[in-house]
């Protein structure tokens, strides 16, 4: 349930340069996934310039190009990882327009598993590491946790203070 329809706050959310940061990335989908549904034509992560150019947003692709680059290469960072997500949340994948709603209306969403913001790919994308680093990649998933909150989840505050005095078990 929505408090402020999400058109309204469309201005805002179009100009905050994180909003690339939850699009869904070349580095976890295909070529052929279609992400947005529209009357006449389909996009792909490859074709984010032609979706912001139809919607008359061209500067929503260049938010965009600033954002990608931070995150297409990302290296292992060498250092041990303590991973915490959460799937089985119901999270946008594909976005569908119909040819009342494009692109002035919210459009409905073909759920994907996720926390509720990211995708389970994207937030899985650490995985790619496991092979490239010597340090250990830790991991918990917290299933049916909304992605905020995951921060004030007691699991998450006690898996911290684990790590932190040193008695986190290895195994």
């Amino acid at each position: 349930v929505y408090v402020v329809s999400p058109i309204r706050v469309r201005p805002y959310q179009r100009s905050a340069p994180s909003t690339a940061f939850v699009m869904p990335s070349v580095n976890f989908w295909t070529k052929d996934e279609i992400v947005i549904v529209a009357p006449t034509r389909n996009y792909t992560v490859y074709q984010y310039k032609e979706f912001f150019d139809d919607i008359e947003y061209p500067i929503g692709y260049e938010y965009w190009l600033n954002n990608k680059n931070l995150l297409e290469e990302l290296k292992p960072p060498n250092i041990e990882l303590h991973e915490i997500y959460s799937s089985q949340m119901p999270t946008p994948g594909v976005l569908l327009y119909n040819n009342h709603s494009f692109p002035d209306l919210q459009p409905a969403i073909l759920p994907d598993d996720g926390d509720g913001t990211v995708n389970l790919r994207s937030l899985l994308g650490f995985k790619n590491w496991k092979n490239k680093q010597k340090q250990d990649i830790h991991t918990l998933e917290l299933p049916g946790v909304e992605h905020l909150a995951i921060l004030r989840h007691p699991m998450t505050i006690n898996y911290v203070v684990q790590v932190l005095t040193g008695q986190f078990d290895k195994k």
